[in-house]
């Protein structure tokens, strides 16, 4: 990846400084934390406001982490409706767009039963379009395998794991609990995710992440709840 110095975003410790000689210097302090003089010259160069790292692990406007996995699927930095790793987000059920207040049986509306969500009901697809996606249970699988998870308390408030994939880079999945009915149970206790998988031998239930302080596995869930969503990007030309 390119690398820029952010002339402008990091602080200027010195400007047109003058020595002995009468020449003017430009210090600047870099990304690495030394400070770099420069001759202040006619022919000085300055690259103001240059990309992030932040800025460039973009798509379609939405930041993705690249954990080196062996698939080399790349997980959403946040929930969707969050704007930090650390918000929940919104819940939805399985196969559903919406946020409503009463996520009951009597409430839930997609009643078809695919093996995997078609695209045109993957929530992730839909809010956040071009190669995004729901995980699938091989996907949360990959992630539990690889992936090393280490349990914080309140980390920006919130309890959940830091997940750190083989390069070293990581990502924060919140302990957001669900939504069950009119009520949120279970937050800041366990974490929930929905994949996209269904259960063969019982099509009312759906594949899910949960975890705790103390577990993480791949369980099934009533489809008509309320579950966060993480979405995928998997790799694309």
């Amino acid at each position: 990846m390119k690398k820029y110095f952010l002339f402008f975003a990091l602080a200027l410790t010195a400007a047109l400084m003058a020595n002995a000689q009468g020449k003017n210097y430009m210090n600047v302090h870099q990304p690495d934390g030394e400070d770099k003089s420069y001759e202040v010259t006619p022919d000085l160069k300055v690259t103001w406001g240059a990309k992030t790292e932040k800025e460039e692990n973009k798509e379609d406007g939405h930041r993705y982490v690249d954990l080196g996995l062996t698939s080399g699927l790349r997980w959403a930095a946040c929930n969707i409706g969050a704007e930090e790793p650390w918000d929940y987000g919104h819940y939805f059920c399985w196969g559903e767009m919406g946020v409503k207040d009463d996520y009951s049986l009597a409430n839930y509306a997609y009643k078809d039963n695919p093996t995997e969500l078609p695209q045109d009901k993957d929530v992730a697809h839909l809010s956040w379009r071009g190669y995004w996606r729901m995980p699938t249970r091989v996907d949360f699988k990959e992630l539990m395998e690889e992936c090393t998870w280490t349990f914080e308390r309140n980390y920006h408030g919130t309890h959940g794991y830091v997940v750190t994939g083989p390069n070293g880079n990581s990502i924060f999945l919140p302990a957001g609990g669900l939504r069950n009915g009119l009520n949120l149970v279970l937050d800041n206790e366990y974490g929930y995710f929905w994949s996209s998988s269904i259960i063969n031998q019982d099509h009312t239930r759906g594949w899910i992440l949960r975890y705790n302080n103390a577990t993480i596995d791949r369980v099934d869930e009533l489809r008509h709840c309320g579950l966060p969503v993480r979405p995928v990007l998997p790799k694309h030309e």
